[in-house]
């Protein structure tokens, strides 16, 4: 049966042998469905942080919470190894409750030590929705932590086998009305593309996968990237891009003007005391303070494309439209950029893509 589920992935196939690997991932996913129910009771999984830094001001103010799950013998499974099997079973949702449960404890942790200033995410897959009531369960615990929702954010996967987008926004409304903020990952894939943005859906950030910035075909992807940045920035919606590895990576993301990066650049998932003593007490520590958020995402928000005055001006001679000789000349378009004065520096926080170019051959910033 195995080898003839996969032979149905190959349409020029017609005989399809059992082979080693196939035994390696039956005996896998026997391992998962047999040991499940142990390893949620004894804690063999656990939530390991990610950061997510916001392009911006290079500060984190949000982690993404990922699942893995240590094994006996020492071994350690990783969340895209474990999670479709449980997914199928129809068991997913019971993985989800359990990790928001670790996810409160450890922001719980975060408040004794008084410095609660990081939201964490938690993800979801839209196929949970038939299965639990996602919304009211979490919205359960984290009232009887005494939480306040602002703190942990809903990232939602869509499953493209789920098509029932009445219940996605439903849920996704459910959240916003008790507090929380929603994001959709995977921008792009299945209903979740346009559907929910075009529905209006409160949903206040997507996040995009590494794709759009590796492949054979770059250009052409951060061209795509960068509409759907535009058009996110037009309907008010935060965007972040995943896997970023290198510094070319972060200045690309900054001249499209995406406002928060995630990838082993910045750090890759550990437990929440090693992540706690790294990024929160260590010298990599930079976090955003709370308070500034909605300065920070009211900047990310201004379009470095389509400038315009936010006042009527009355000099007829001031405009963003007419072609300027002196600035066509070393520009791609108006450059605009924004600076910011902060503890007696002057730190460039974003530009387009004609600012940052001529600011990087003056010497005057870093890819960084």
């Amino acid at each position: 049966m195995v080898a003839c589920n996969n032979n149905r992935k190959d349409v020029k196939a017609h005989i399809t042998y059992f082979t080693s690997q196939n035994r390696q991932s039956l005996e896998l996913e026997n391992y998962i469905l047999s040991n499940f129910d142990q390893a949620l009771r004894e804690d063999w999984i656990e939530p390991f942080y990610q950061p997510i830094v916001r392009i911006l001001n290079g500060q984190s103010g949000n982690w993404e919470a990922l699942a893995r799950w240590r094994k006996p013998d020492n071994g350690m499974l990783l969340d895209e190894q474990f999670i479709p099997t449980l997914d199928r079973a129809g068991i997913l949702y019971r993985l989800d409750l359990y990790m928001a449960d670790k996810v409160i404890a450890d922001l719980k942790k975060m408040q004794e030590r008084g410095h609660l200033e990081l939201a964490v995410s938690l993800n979801l897959f839209s196929s949970e929705f038939d299965q639990c009531n996602m919304a009211e369960e979490i919205t359960r615990k984290v009232k009887e932590s005494g939480l306040s929702p602002e703190f942990i954010v809903i990232e939602i996967s869509n499953d493209t086998r789920n098509l029932n987008a009445d219940k996605i926004r439903e849920q996704i409304a459910l959240f916003k009305q008790n507090g929380f903020y929603v994001w959709v990952d995977n921008f792009g894939e299945g209903y979740s593309s346009i559907g929910l943005i075009k529905d209006n859906a409160p949903v206040s950030c997507i996040k995009f996968d590494a794709s759009f910035i590796k492949g054979p075909d770059q250009k052409r992807s951060r061209i795509v990237l960068k509409k759907m940045v535009e058009l996110a920035e037009e309907l008010g919606i935060d965007t972040i891009v995943e896997g970023v590895e290198n510094a070319d990576q972060l200045l690309a993301l900054r001249e499209i003007g995406c406002a928060a990066a995630q990838g082993y650049y910045f750090g890759q998932p550990l437990p929440f005391d090693q992540a706690w003593k790294k990024w929160v007490e260590g010298p990599e520590a930079n976090l955003e303070r709370f308070s500034e958020s909605d300065y920070y995402n009211s900047v990310g928000m201004m379009s470095l494309e389509r400038p315009h005055f936010i006042q009527e001006t009355y000099n007829n001679d001031l405009t963003f439209d007419d072609p300027d000789p002196v600035l066509d000349r070393y520009f791609k378009g108006t450059p605009l950029g924004f600076l910011e004065y902060r503890d007696g520096k002057l730190y460039y926080l974003q530009g387009n893509e004609g600012y940052t170019r001529y600011l990087l051959s003056c010497g005057s910033v870093t890819k960084e």
